[in-house]
C-alpha cells in the first residue's frame, strides 16, 4: 500500500517536471489564489489535452514512441516479475495506465515547432514519425 502510494506521488512530480522543464513553466503569472488557481486549471488542461492528442496521433495515425512502449514494458515485466515473487496480483494501475504522466520531449519540441510553423497535422505528422524512428 506504501509503494502505491509513493508511486502515485512519483507519478504527480513527474508531471510537475514535465510543465516546469519541458513547457516552461517556472513561475507563477500571478500573486493572487485567483491568478494561481487560473494558472493550474491551464496547465492541468494542457497536461491532458498533450495525453489525448498523443493518443489520436496513434490511434489515426499509428504514430507511437516505440522505444518508449519497449522502455515501458519492460518496467512493467518487472514489477510483474517483483508481483508474483512476493506472491501478490499485480496492480491494475501499473500494467495499464497508458503513459500518464509525461510526453517525451520530442514530442513536445515537435508540437511547438508544427503549431509555431503554422503546419497543418498532413505536414506535420510525418515529421514526428522521422522523430521517433530515429530514437
Amino acid at each position: 500500500m506504501l509503494a502505491e502510494l509513493y508511486r502515485r506521488r512519483w507519478e504527480v512530480e513527474k508531471v510537475f517536471d514535465e510543465v516546469k522543464n519541458k513547457l516552461g513553466q517556472w513561475q507563477a503569472w500571478g500573486t493572487s489564489l485567483v491568478a494561481k488557481a487560473a494558472q493550474g486549471q491551464l496547465v492541468a488542461l494542457t497536461h491532458n489535452l498533450l495525453l489525448i492528442y498523443e493518443h489520436r496521433l496513434e490511434q489515426h495515425h499509428a504514430v507511437s514512441n516505440a522505444a518508449e512502449d519497449r522502455r515501458r514494458a519492460k518496467r512493467v515485466a518487472e514489477l510483474q516479475r517483483i508481483s508474483v515473487q512476493a506472491g501478490q496480483a499485480t496492480s491494475t494501475l501499473l500494467s495499464s495506465a497508458w503513459r500518464a504522466s509525461q510526453r517525451s520531449v520530442k514530442f513536445i519540441r515537435w508540437l511547438r515547432h508544427a503549431l509555431q510553423e503554422n503546419l497543418t497535422e498532413a505536414a506535420a505528422v510525418p515529421r514526428l514519425t522521422t522523430l521517433y524512428a530515429s530514437l
